[in-house]
């Protein structure tokens, strides 16, 4: 598909895009996840949340997450080393002491509108 533009100049210019390029717009948002972390084993426990659609922001953007305690409120501070990362998936490890609790994570997914 091309569209033609005349400039002031005198001089034509064509644009050409396809219908792909037209529809297919890859866009970044915050998403808020709930979940539970699991029972402690060796001194850490684990908290896994995913999203339906898209893929998890990258564990060394430390903006990219918020894990928040749900009973308590407070935000725990979580090293990137102890976020990983795959695909729709995001896995904090946290300490024992968070073992069994309620959290609400908002985090950075990517995704794409086609």
């Amino acid at each position: 598909m091309g569209i033609k533009h005349r400039p002031r100049s005198g001089r034509s210019v064509i644009l050409i895009c396809t219908i792909a390029q037209i529809n297919q717009i890859t866009y970044t948002v915050q998403e808020k996840f709930t979940g539970t972390t699991s029972s402690s084993s060796g001194g850490v426990c684990t908290l896994t949340v995913s999203a339906s659609n898209g893929t998890m922001g990258s564990a060394a953007e430390t903006d990219n997450y918020q894990v928040i305690d749900n009973t308590t409120g407070a935000t725990i501070l979580v090293a990137p080393e102890n976020i990983s990362v795959l695909g729709s998936s995001v896995t904090f490890t946290l300490a024992a002491a968070y073992a069994s609790r309620a959290f609400i994570v908002i985090g950075t997914v990517t995704k794409t509108l086609s």
